[in-house]
């Protein structure tokens, strides 16, 4: 299917064919609940490569190429000669589908450039078959940039869970290169098959202001979307600090539900020791809070006046001058 928009893929069974499910240059397409198993990929031409990825196009049993804001959603693909899914587009999200037994589990980006994916909540199991294993480390290749991948089982990595939580204490890591997170990895890994046993909420990350930044005038803070194991909805806070997080200022008044926030810095006095801080919260109450890094500064000339004398310095200074004062007095009185 090619060029397409708004299409509905579900409740198909695809078994015992040479190939699977392909896609091109479509957007906003749902392919649910299918059952895909037993497949078969005609042509196995292309040697794998890791500078070359067109042997891509002959391994997918799943392909997705150039295709947005998109959702794959609880399909089956089990057993398959070929690679679960391959995807290069952006803004897709890939959640609560089963992919095992395969030649290999996903493959992102490589041969197209892919951005803002979302991979999570899905059990990949046992994909890695001796072409790949030759080659890879791990069920997965994602190249491109700020992809996110978690709260995903992965049958080769159940452990160590320390705390019991239903997360494997260590990040499965995935083959492939990307920025924001580098390298790729799975920073929550399910020790068992989903749903996750423990409510957690991950990220978000600040994308601008980071580093030793000057600002000025008006600004636009941006974050990435947090992730939420349980997919309760999530709202954001933005916090500022002058003092290096001694005491901290909301900046928006209602709930943020957007990632992006306007924020007016002249309101501001200049210092050179400022964070920001966003607070996810929860429908169901759990928050998560991200600090700034690094500090930055703001100069717009709004020299912060000094701090108001407390009762004690007034009371000390006023006695200092009455003691002056008097001293004074008895001085010129002894002189006449």
């Amino acid at each position: 299917m090619g060029w397409s928009e708004e299409s509905l893929i579900s409740g198909n069974s695809i078994n015992d064919n040479w190939g699977g499910l392909y896609f091109r240059e479509s957007s906003r397409l749902s392919v649910r609940d299918n059952q895909i198993s037993g497949n078969q990929i005609s042509s196995l031409k292309n040697p794998i490569s890791l500078i070359d990825f067109t042997w891509i196009y002959d391994r997918a049993i799943i392909m997705l190429e150039g295709v947005s804001d998109s959702q794959i959603v609880g399909n089956h693909i089990i057993d398959n000669s070929g690679i679960g899914f391959v995807l290069t587009g952006s803004r897709n999200l890939i959640s609560e589908n089963v992919v095992q037994g395969n030649s290999y589990g996903f493959f992102i980006g490589g041969f197209g450039f892919s951005d803002n994916n979302v991979i999570k909540r899905n059990d990949f199991l046992d994909n890695l078959d001796e072409d790949f294993e030759d080659n890879f480390n791990s069920q997965a290749i994602v190249n491109g940039q700020s992809n996110i991948i978690v709260f995903n089982h992965w049958s080769d990595w159940i452990s160590p869970d320390s705390d019991t939580d239903g997360y494997v204490d260590i990040p499965y890591l995935l083959d492939g290169q990307q920025d924001n997170p580098s390298p790729p990895q799975d920073s929550a890994p399910l020790a068992e098959p989903n749903p996750p046993k423990t409510h957690l909420i991950i990220g978000p990350e600040l994308i601008h202001p980071t580093g030793t930044l000057k600002l000025s005038g008006s600004i636009f803070i941006q974050w990435t979307q947090a992730q939420d194991s349980h997919d309760y909805l999530l709202s954001y806070s933005l916090y500022f600090s002058d003092n290096l997080g001694k005491k901290w200022k909301q900046l928006n008044d209602n709930p943020l539900i957007t990632t992006v926030f306007e924020w007016d810095t002249s309101n501001h006095y200049d210092s050179t020791s400022c964070l920001l801080k966003v607070v996810t919260q929860a429908s169901d109450g759990l928050s998560e809070e991200t600090i700034s890094s690094v500090e930055f500064s703001i100069n717009n000339g709004r020299i912060k006046p000094p701090p108001p004398l407390s009762m004690e310095l007034r009371i000390l200074l006023l006695l200092f001058l009455l003691f002056s004062a008097l001293k004074l007095f008895n001085t010129q009185k002894k002189q006449m």
